[in-house]
């Protein structure tokens, strides 16, 4: 008998039925936890005088079969199995999903969808903003939960931000500040002022601040000099309180 890992704890009770040609069934058996191992003995002399051998298996475990959600739903995505929808990148990749699914996860497809923003007799929506590794990701998501890849937190926060998915922009804001470095914070400032995230901006202004003398070196910081003046200001205001 073959066990999976998640069985390796459960109890099996294993009856063997041996029934003789004009005899009395003869019945055995034995407990197994796990993947230990166990020995039926049945003494039988004359092999011809076997009709039949019956073997069962019952678990002797009150633990429930484990609920997978989210695997399932990983399954339902990669499948394509009854989609009715086709969402299109800007670079023309297609991907196929179930209007249910992205209907309960977002108040803006579920409005798109009763409003008939689908192309007429093909049941596609065309994202021109989007391309194809940040869909996936968000599909990945609205299906399973998972968490994102550190390095889509940016583009991933935009489109949560336009599909009003609060919970994956909260992860991305997440991945922002615990991935914040020298090289990049002041492109992250300009990221956080942009979509009006006044947290993300905070962390970001008291980074800078922190490392003021290597973050001004930065090409980024260099950057957002010559292109937001407003922020750099609002960086240098901190820096004075700081200091005096």
């Amino acid at each position: 008998m073959c066990l999976r890992e998640d069985d390796k704890d459960t109890s099996f009770r294993v009856t063997l039925t041996i029934e003789k040609f004009g005899c009395k069934a003869i019945t055995r058996s034995i407990e197994i936890v796990g993947n230990e191992g166990g020995t039926i003995s049945v003494n039988c002399n004359n092999l011809s005088e076997i009709q039949d051998i019956y073997i069962k298996i019952e678990s002797l475990s009150n633990k429930s079969p484990e609920c997978n959600m989210t695997h399932d739903f990983a399954k339902i995505l990669a499948s394509e199995e009854s989609s009715d929808v086709t969402l299109v990148t800007g670079d023309g990749t297609e991907f196929k999903a179930h209007t249910f699914v992205l209907s309960a996860r977002s108040v803006v497809f579920a409005a798109m969808f009763r409003n008939d923003f689908l192309e007429r007799n093909t049941s596609r929506i065309t994202i021109e903003d989007m391309d194809a590794e940040v869909m996936k990701e968000m599909l990945n998501y609205l299906y399973t939960d998972r968490k994102i890849p550190n390095q889509m937190a940016a583009p991933l926060y935009t489109a949560a931000n336009k599909y009003a998915l609060l919970h994956l922009q909260d992860m991305c804001e997440q991945a922002l500040i615990e991935t914040m470095d020298v090289a990049s914070v002041a492109d992250t400032l300009r990221f956080a002022d942009l979509h009006g995230n006044e947290r993300l901006k905070t962390k970001a202004i008291t980074f800078i601040v922190r490392n003021i003398k290597t973050v001004t070196d930065t090409e980024s910081w260099k950057n957002l000099r010559q292109t937001d003046h407003q922020l750099c200001m609002d960086v240098l205001e901190e820096v004075a309180k700081q200091h005096f």
